[in-house]
């Protein structure tokens, strides 16, 4: 349901009410997404404000005549016109840098904040838009503290959230990326700085205000991470559920694996990965070229 919530946010920013939205304002949010660049979501917002509408019995906007054709209006420019950006796999050696020194203009709060992030959403093949709408319900330690399950609830692939429980294992000892100790590090100074831990929390991932970090948020922090460790790769938020994707298979994890930790359905992972398998099964040598 993210489209939702930021078609809310949109609605909010011009004094509009969301619900029921208005023919004329869904037809300007549509506009909007594909000066913005997001026109290959406007199909999933269309139906997101549809569900929403016709679950509290009123009639949605997008089946308004006007607001049809001007769907089909902005698909048609933006399949027309659209520029597919490449985004890279995020590389696990950026975090790694990062987490060996703070960056001068990084708070002790946003260091450790954006470590755990980046460490569990890269670990749990996860969307960036997925983690940072978690609330401390959606967090459970469990077995002495060494797994950390997040339950994600409603995802993009899962509109049932029938799959939504992403458990992740304790990394290397003393190491400041394990997704657990990064957690826990992360806590500790939640804890400090708000006066509760996680389980009363209404969103675990925050800014220094207290306001929740957004998907853009995640994106900025992956792009400072690459910035500061001097690499080149062009990431995204996207960019860590993929990147945990190509490590995995770097490491000798079968497809079926890969597909079962990522919740993927279909067979589109083997685009994040298909080019790192050969190499590291050595491929090359065991073709005896």
């Amino acid at each position: 349901m993210s489209e939702w919530y930021k078609f809310e946010s949109f609605c909010e920013l011009n004094c509009e009410h969301s619900l029921p939205a208005y023919s004329l304002l869904v037809e300007f949010y549509f506009y909007s997404m594909l000066d913005n660049g997001r026109g290959a979501s406007i199909n999933m917002a269309s139906s997101a404000i549809k569900y929403v509408h016709n679950s509290n019995s009123i009639s949605s906007p997008t089946d308004h005549p006007e607001v049809k054709q001007s769907t089909k209006e902005c698909q048609k420019h933006w399949k027309k016109n659209r520029k597919r950006l490449k985004r890279d796999p995020f590389p696990l050696e950026a975090l790694k840098i990062y987490s060996s020194c703070r960056p001068s203009d990084t708070s002790e709060f946003e260091f450790l904040q954006n470590i755990a992030l980046v460490a569990n959403c890269f670990r749990g093949m996860m969307r960036g838009g997925e983690i940072v709408k978690c609330t401390g319900e959606c967090i459970t330690f469990e077995d002495d503290n060494s797994v950390v399950v997040w339950d994600l609830g409603v995802t993009k692939t899962d509109r049932e959230g029938c799959d939504s429980r992403v458990p992740i294992d304790k990394g290397l000892d003393n190491s400041p990326t394990c997704p657990i100790t990064s957690i826990k590090n992360y806590e500790k100074l939640y804890i400090k700085k708000f006066k509760h831990g996680f389980k009363k929390s209404k969103n675990i991932f925050v800014n220094e205000d207290g306001s929740p970090l957004k998907t853009d948020d995640v994106r900025e922090i992956v792009q400072q991470m690459i910035r500061f460790a001097g690499r080149t790769e062009k990431c995204g938020a996207h960019s860590l559920r993929s990147g945990g994707a190509t490590q995995a298979a770097k490491e000798g994890l079968s497809l079926p694996e890969i597909k079962a930790i990522g919740r993927w359905k279909s067979e589109c992972v083997l685009r994040y990965i298909h080019a790192v398998v050969g190499v590291g099964k050595r491929l090359s040598k065991l073709m005896n070229l």
